[in-house]
């Protein structure tokens, strides 16, 4: 880890910024994909008809899940301190853009950048998040990112991020590993010597 002080914020959505009930082996069933194969992935590799359908399911299930949304342990505090401290925000996200706008909407909060699977490749590529940085203005080592799977931590490690995963409730395990969005406040604390 740098001394650099920081500029911006990047956040996945569900598991991250939000908790959603999202339910990734009843949408893969109901598709009908083997356990544990990223749907996405699998659904660009099918025929149209199939995308199309694989699609409509993936959207029912994202919009169910973006109602009933609440804020992860620190997102208000966390959104909060960005605003106070004008640090820029961004959402880089595998969902739909209308997942993003019902949580935001509902939750009340903004972001200065959302980035979803319509604007980029989806992470693992390092493609939204170069984005995310390039629609805030910034550079990618003006930002952390913070996410919960492994598809973010090889994001970020692919754009050259330093990434944080939120273990949530599970003791962290790994270096880049923090319990909450609580230690990210800290963190920005730390490199921004703000009280």
């Amino acid at each position: 880890m740098t001394n650099r002080a920081l500029r911006g914020v990047i956040f996945d959505l569900d598991g991250t910024l939000v908790l959603s009930d999202l339910d990734f082996d009843k949408i893969r069933a109901e598709i009908g994909i083997s356990e544990r194969t990223p749907i996405l992935e699998y659904l660009e590799k099918q025929s149209p008809k199939m995308q199309a359908k694989g699609m409509r399911i993936l959207e029912k299930y994202e919009r169910r899940g973006a109602e009933s949304a609440t804020l992860s342990d620190g997102a208000s505090e966390i959104l909060l301190f960005l605003r106070q401290h004008k640090l820029k925000s961004a959402i880089v996200t595998r969902n739909s853009l209308e997942s993003v706008q019902i949580v935001m909407s509902n939750l009340g909060f903004t972001v200065d950048a959302v980035v979803t699977r319509s604007d980029a490749a989806p992470k693992p590529s390092p493609e939204p998040l170069i984005l995310a940085c390039k629609k805030m203005g910034l550079q990618t080592k003006d930002v952390v990112f913070v996410g919960d799977f492994v598809f973010d931590r090889d994001a970020g490690a692919n754009a050259g991020i330093e990434t944080y995963i939120i273990s949530n409730k599970n003791a962290p395990s790994h270096p880049d590993e923090v319990s909450s969005l609580h230690d990210i406040i800290a963190l920005l604390q730390r490199r921004q010597e703000i009280p």
